[in-house]
C-alpha cells in the first residue's frame, strides 16, 4: 500500500478546480490522507468554507456538505474500506461528489471504469481514446439519473378513459 499520495499534475488540477468552480459550493469537504498536501481552492471559491479531513476521521461525520472532493485517499485504503467510504460520502455527506484516484498507483490499479459506473458514478474529466492516469469521477442526485421518455403524465392517468376500458 502507499504511504503518501502524490498530487495530481497542472493540467489534473485545473480540471478539478473548473469543476469546483461550476458547482459554486458553500461549504466543501476535502477528503485526503493526513500527510498529502492540501489542494489549495480558497483562490477560486472565497465564499466556500472548506474542511479537509483524513478517510479515517469521517466513521462519524453527519454533516451534510454542498461538494465533496476525495483526492489521494482511496489509493492509501482496502478496496473495500474505500468503497464503504465513497458509499457514505455519495449517500449520506455530500450533494456533489468528486472523486479523484490515480489508476497507476498500487491501490488505484483496483479500480477499474466500471467500478465507478456501478455505484452511479459517471465520468467527469478524460480522453476515451486512452485512459488517462487520474480518473475524475463524480455524483450528483440531481442529475445521476435523466427521466425517461415514458415516465410522464402522457402515459399515466387517461381520465377520458375512466369507466370504459378495462386494465
Amino acid at each position: 500500500m502507499k504511504t503518501g499520495a502524490e498530487l495530481p499534475p497542472p493540467d489534473c488540477l485545473a480540471r478539478i478546480e473548473a469543476l469546483c468552480v461550476a458547482l459554486r459550493p458553500r461549504t466543501m469537504l476535502l477528503v485526503g490522507p493526513q500527510n498529502t498536501p492540501g489542494v489549495d481552492l480558497s483562490g477560486a471559491l472565497p465564499d466556500c468554507a472548506v474542511e479537509a479531513h483524513a478517510p479515517e476521521a469521517l466513521s462519524r461525520e453527519t454533516r451534510r456538505f454542498d461538494l465533496t472532493l476525495v483526492i489521494g485517499a482511496l489509493e492509501t485504503l482496502e478496496r473495500h474500506t474505500a468503497l464503504g467510504l465513497v458509499a457514505r460520502l455519495r449517500d449520506l455527506n455530500s450533494r456533489h461528489l468528486v472523486v479523484v484516484v490515480d489508476t497507476e498507483s498500487v491501490g488505484g490499479a483496483r479500480w477499474r471504469e466500471a467500478d465507478w459506473l456501478a455505484m452511479g458514478m459517471r465520468r467527469l474529466a478524460g480522453d476515451d481514446a486512452r485512459p488517462a492516469r487520474y480518473g475524475i469521477y463524480g455524483f450528483s442526485m440531481a442529475d445521476y439519473k435523466t427521466t425517461p421518455d415514458w415516465l410522464n403524465s402522457r402515459f399515466w392517468a387517461h381520465p377520458e378513459r375512466y369507466g370504459k376500458a378495462r386494465w
